[in-house]
């Protein structure tokens, strides 16, 4: 029986699995949970890890270990916040930012492939259901 549950999953792991190979052939070995916090900080340039996590759905120490470990790597770089010492304002070094244009064409690649034969009008649907759907589910989660 089909179901939006199922075809999510389905979607998902093809999509993961497409995304590792692409990556893997380009000589890319960081996981992908460091490349959606790479991208992410790439994205928002001074962004905090808290911002991150409500960005990706993750958990805040989550992204605090990964940033780290990005940080360890020298990919990202940490800067002071100008009114709050226990916050940072995250930004990409130059390694991070080569790695992180590397990754935004493989990211455009895989998704013309993925959305080759839909119309633009369906791909926009597309999105625009599946965030409303995490929307609604992220809601019934924040709800008691």
């Amino acid at each position: 029986m089909a179901s939006a549950g199922n075809a999510l999953f389905g979607l998902l792991h093809v999509y993961k699995r497409a995304l590792r190979e692409r990556c893997r052939a380009a000589g890319v070995t960081l996981p992908l949970s460091h490349q959606r916090v790479l991208t992410e900080i790439g994205h928002h340039e001074g962004i905090m890890a808290r911002e991150v996590a409500a960005a990706l759905l993750q958990d805040k120490g989550l992204i605090t270990r990964v940033t780290r470990e990005l940080e360890r790597d020298g990919l990202i770089e940490r800067h002071p916040h100008p009114s709050d010492s226990r916050a940072a304002h995250l930004m990409l070094s130059a390694d991070g930012r080569v790695l992180c244009d590397r990754l935004s064409a493989i990211e455009q690649t895989l998704e013309a492939q993925m959305g080759a034969d839909l119309s633009p009008a369906r791909a926009s649907d597309f999105i625009e259901t599946v965030n409303a759907m995490t929307d609604q589910l992220d809601r019934d989660q924040e709800s008691p």
